[in-house]
């Protein structure tokens, strides 16, 4: 499969998987090139929201792997190397974008050897417009400017991308639980609570940290997925007990919510 970088360039992107992830990326990209996407064992709400959009839909995964130059996947932590193994014949390049440890990111570059690249979601999916990027093929990657979307590529060792990823997930996760937690117990002082935060912090800050809980427990179960993600890891990396603490605590915050 050959890429095209001249004007009128051309390029078939395929997704895996169509939250809202994909569905963002579908919505940028399909303004410079087709996408496409198998509807095969997708459920009736996945393929209403691929109506939503100008994605064309193909009826098997082998007509995706046969159409397309380039597959993004972004489905879930734990089902990201099994889904890839289903792909497995697949010559063209494979972006994950599952937030995944580095071991498992390893695990599926074995499958797609050097067109395997691998990356991370920074900020809010739906302002989506960075990637971070690991592996020696980011660089075929660059022509995503073209649909406002900056790729800032980290080096060419795959897992790196993945690993920065984690290590601002352990941070901002953690923000999120405390934050929760201490308004849980604000009970009738949340207001003047905020206000004082707001001279401490900055002046969004209220905003900002809403939004920050109202996403936490909406996604609740993904983001527990991540954390068994980051602790798996962080315990095979031999990590002392007493640095995780923090990150066992976030994990349990989640469980409970």
């Amino acid at each position: 499969m050959e890429f095209y970088y001249k004007n009128g360039e051309t390029m078939d992107i395929g997704f895996i998987g169509f939250g809202k992830v994909n569905k963002t990326l579908a919505n940028k990209l399909t303004k410079q090139y087709k996408t496409y996407v198998s509807i095969e064992n997708r459920s009736e709400e996945t393929i209403k929201r691929i109506k939503q959009t100008e994605t064309i839909k193909l009826d098997s995964n082998k007509q995706l792997m046969e159409k397309c130059d380039i597959i993004i996947s972004a489905n879930s932590p734990k089902n990201a190397l099994n889904v890839a193994k289903q792909f497995s014949n697949y010559e063209g390049l494979y972006l994950d974008l599952n937030n995944i440890n580095p071991t498992t990111t390893l695990k599926i570059e074995q499958i797609f050897s050097n067109n395997f690249i691998d990356g991370a979601i920074i900020g809010k999916v739906e302002n989506l417009k960075l990637l971070i990027l690991s592996g020696p093929k980011s660089k075929k990657l660059s022509i995503f400017k073209n649909c406002n979307i900056k790729t800032n590529i980290i080096s060419d060792k795959i897992g790196d991308a993945s690993k920065l990823k984690m290590l601002r997930s352990i941070y901002t996760k953690g923000v999120s639980a405390l934050l929760i937690e201490t308004f849980e117990n604000a009970n009738n002082l949340s207001s003047q609570l905020w206000d004082i935060l707001e001279i401490t912090e900055n002046t969004d800050f209220k905003s900002s940290s809403t939004s920050r809980i109202k996403n936490s427990k909406k996604n609740k179960k993904r983001k527990n997925e991540e954390l068994n993600e980051i602790l798996n890891f962080l315990k095979n990396q031999n990590s002392s007990t007493n640095n995780l603490i923090m990150t066992e605590a976030t994990k349990n915050k989640f469980e409970k919510l």
